[in-house]
């Protein structure tokens, strides 16, 4: 009896080892508009009539179970193919593993090239560059006191400026400063004057955090600025148009994101800054003294790189301060940029 089962099983065993050394199979994931009758037809010699009914057909039918569905296959599923020996086209399998395996040496490469940006990304960062830009504006002010209301046009011929930041290693955090000086050559006020060779500055210093969850930075720091605004006093004294400067202290918060509009690839900031300290100097005594500025600005700031290294931006400018008088500027700009490094 033993030797019997013994003989019995040998015989399975090699009946099923000769059945299944008359197959070719292999793993195939399935593509986009893939039909199991067009793999079929692939993978077999040129003239061979496929069937239901074959070998290698009922044989990929029972050993790919969990296919509900052969009349919609599923991009990006695999299933195992079977062939019979005598239809198995060689060649056509050779190309598709050759694709295979360049298609596999590619994402290798990429995985690579990904990894090399991300560890670039990383690394301590220094960058830099210079701006120009022009400006239209106008300033409304009012004073109660001399009863008296201004509003005069202002353009700025050029804005230049100097930008830069640094990015500590593998830190979600960075920090930026920005410093420029504005000329103001010519307007015209409702005064009857004209105003010529003003001129501000401003330097700010922030520190910036990544949110990468929802691809944007927030920061915050200190912004210092002189902007001049018209002397009502000094008119109300001697009907003569001047201007005093006002030097100012701010504490900022502001939002930074890149993002794509019809694919084109822009970056944005806002920012709100509210004074802390603020320092009027009159042009003429007969200004007398005069009262601290106190109020807030905000700035919305756009750009477009054209390349790595140029970039063009443009921005709006809104102030509002109280003080001796009420006053408020708004500007609007355009210029370019150039990244050094």
């Amino acid at each position: 009896m033993t030797k019997k089962l013994i003989i019995l099983t040998t015989v399975y065993l090699l009946s099923a080892a000769v059945h299944a050394a008359s197959f070719y199979s292999f793993n195939y994931s399935i593509k986009e508009q893939d039909t199991f009758k067009k793999i079929l037809t692939r993978f077999s010699k040129p003239g061979t009539v496929i069937s239901s009914k074959s070998k290698g057909v009922q044989r990929t039918l029972k050993m790919n179970p969990k296919v509900k569905n052969w009349n919609k296959l599923e991009a990006g599923n695999k299933i195992k193919i079977y062939f019979e020996k005598t239809v198995f086209n060689m060649k056509e399998y050779k190309a598709y593993k050759k694709t295979l395996k360049a298609n596999k040496t590619e994402k290798v490469k990429e995985k690579v090239n990904v990894a090399k940006k991300a560890d670039k990304k990383t690394q301590s960062k220094i960058k830099g560059s210079v701006h120009y830009m022009t400006s239209l504006g106008v300033l409304s002010q009012t004073s109660v006191q001399n009863n008296l209301s201004s509003e005069y046009s202002q353009y700025s011929p050029y804005s230049l400026g100097l930008s830069g930041s640094y990015r500590p290693s593998k830190k979600s955090y960075f920090f930026s400063s920005d410093l420029y000086i504005s000329a103001i050559n010519n307007g015209a006020s409702n005064t009857g004057g004209d105003i010529e060779g003003v001129s501000d500055y401003g330097i700010a210093t922030y520190m910036h955090k990544d949110v990468k969850k929802y691809s944007f930075t927030y920061f915050g720091g200190l912004e210092y600025e002189s902007f001049h605004s018209f002397s009502t006093n000094h008119y109300a004294a001697s009907n003569e148009v001047v201007f005093d400067k006002t030097l100012a202290l701010y504490a900022t918060l502001g939002v930074s994101k890149d993002f794509k509009i019809s694919n084109v690839p822009l970056f944005t900031k806002l920012t709100f800054s509210k004074s802390i300290a603020t320092s009027t100097t009159p042009t003429m005594a007969s200004s007398g003294t005069l009262e601290s500025y106190s109020g807030f600005k905000t700035n919305l700031y756009l750009s477009y790189n054209i390349n790595e290294k140029w970039y063009i931006h443009t921005m709006l400018n809104l102030l509002k301060m109280s003080g001796s008088d009420e006053l408020s500027i708004s500007k609007y700009g355009v210029g370019f940029g150039y990244n050094f490094y």
